[in-house]
């Protein structure tokens, strides 16, 4: 998954499948992998719908990869679910694009979770795993030292830098160390 474009889509009996680069498959409870990163990009990047998401499925949290996996099948089924490769909906660095998915309720008043889990905005303020980069650049690491130190490939280290610079408009790695040492250290 990581570095690849993908593409989700939705069937008629409420499925979500993936195709990435060479291969397709149905999203399933047993993907831990694309489960584990997808949970993550969204609770960074969408933290208001992961918050609804996780109010939503409560009940399943017991069970945490069924739990998971319902939190991502949802936010994929209401934002990714149109078959399209004009615009990737995971691009190679890791971006979540949002799509209008086609849904009798959207503009209707009758959803509750429009423009929350639906077509959500997107976070503007850096947490979680962005910010221990940030703060790994301020400490003088370089993008191998911070791979090592998270047990993550490079590639995801400069996915997540990217997302940083995004979120928090700047244009390099020593503006982010800039913002980090302006914000959190007194």
């Amino acid at each position: 998954m990581e570095g690849e474009r993908i593409e989700f889509y939705n069937s008629p009996q409420g499925k979500v499948f993936v195709m990435e680069t060479g291969k397709q498959y149905e999203l399933t409870e047993k993907r831990y992998d694309v489960i584990e990163r997808l949970l993550e990009t969204i609770e960074d990047n969408y933290n208001d719908a992961y918050k609804c998401l996780e109010t939503i499925y409560k009940k399943s949290k017991p069970n945490a990869s069924f739990y998971k996996y319902k939190i991502v099948h949802r936010f994929l089924r209401c934002n990714c679910g149109e078959m399209d490769t004009l615009r990737w909906d995971i691009d190679n660095l890791g971006n979540i694009h949002l799509e209008q998915v086609r849904c009798p309720l959207r503009g209707t008043g009758d959803c509750e979770y429009e423009n929350i889990l639906c077509m959500p905005q997107k976070t503007t303020t850096i947490k979680g795993r962005q910010l221990q980069i940030a703060e790994k650049l301020a400490d003088g690491l370089n993008n191998q030292e911070i791979a090592d130190a998270f047990f993550i490939s490079i590639h995801t280290v400069h996915n997540i830098i990217q997302q940083i610079k995004s979120k928090i408009g700047v244009k390099n790695t020593g503006q982010i160390v800039t913002w980090y040492n302006t914000n959190y250290n007194d």
